[in-house]
């Protein structure tokens, strides 16, 4: 398991939105495509499949 896997949901949700705002001013600097710029959208989108697969075990545990 990863890093975000040991996350609280809160503190999980506190990476994402600062993934996605880091990510956000990186863009506004430098082109989209870089080694960089792929390092934070990789890492951005690791968090939302973490939160995803939080979601669906929520969904089916509430079933």
């Amino acid at each position: 398991m990863g890093y975000y896997s040991k996350l609280s949901f809160k503190e999980l949700m506190d990476e994402y939105f600062e993934a996605r705002l880091d990510y956000w001013r990186y863009c506004q600097q430098r082109p989209l495509n870089d080694e960089i710029g792929s390092v934070l959208i990789d890492n951005y989108q690791e968090i939302e499949a973490e939160i995803e697969r939080r979601m669906f075990e929520y969904e089916s545990c509430k079933n």
